[in-house]
């Protein structure tokens, strides 16, 4: 069995598609490193969510709440720090209400999309430079992958597959694979996806709806 992709000028949209492909792979390295996180947060996304409205006046109240708690633990701070023997107890309850009201008020949240843009910028700008004048081809077979009649990986060292909507993303121990499905040669896709399965070792992953 061999199938034949034709490098050609990647088209923008991909662009989109390769992100929600990376996002894939790192939410999945996350189940995997923290099963019992996952199984709650999947019981929160299960919960019907409330309307852009409710959602904006849960925010306003919480910012409400949080400058309330940092002026109540700012009060109890002062005094629980100039004397903080007799006020122990008032500096503890102080220095809780102030950090709480800093949650509320700001709500931190880590950003780990910057991350996989970083990522995303980094893997289509090598693509993206393509040469049109000499043609890349990628070719697969049982034994691995070539590039231009070259071995570029064994199937053994591939690791995961994500199918989307335009673009094929390949992980595998050096880095990544990016492939346009309108560059399959005289197979379509779902012939493709056949042949892939038929390595029991690759995790295969679709994202069929990604724009």
């Amino acid at each position: 069995m061999k199938f034949t992709f034709l490098l050609s000028p990647y088209e923008e949209r991909g662009k989109s598609q390769l992100f929600d492909a990376l996002k894939k792979l790192a939410e999945m390295k996350s189940r995997k490193a923290c099963p019992r996180m996952w199984a709650g947060i999947d019981k929160l996304d299960a919960i019907p969510k409330v309307s852009k409205s409710t959602s904006e006046k849960r925010r306003k109240r919480n910012k409400v709440y949080g400058a309330f708690l940092i002026i109540l633990g700012l009060f109890a701070l002062i005094p629980g720090v100039m004397a903080p023997k007799e006020l122990f107890d008032v500096l503890i309850v102080g220095a809780a209400a102030f950090l709480l009201g800093v949650v509320y008020l700001f709500q931190p949240r880590i950003n780990s999309d910057q991350r996989l843009q970083k990522e995303t910028e980094r893997i289509w700008s090598g693509y993206k430079t393509l040469d049109e004048v000499k043609p890349t081809t990628v070719v697969f077979q049982d034994t691995g992958i070539w590039e231009n009649d070259q071995m570029l990986v064994a199937f053994g060292d591939l690791l995961q597959a994500v199918f989307c909507q335009d673009v094929i993303l390949l992980n595998w121990e050096r880095g990544f694979i990016l492939l346009q499905r309108k560059d399959l040669q005289d197979a379509d896709a779902d012939q493709f996806l056949e042949f892939m399965k038929g390595h029991p070792t690759l995790e295969i992953y679709y994202l069929e709806s990604t724009t």
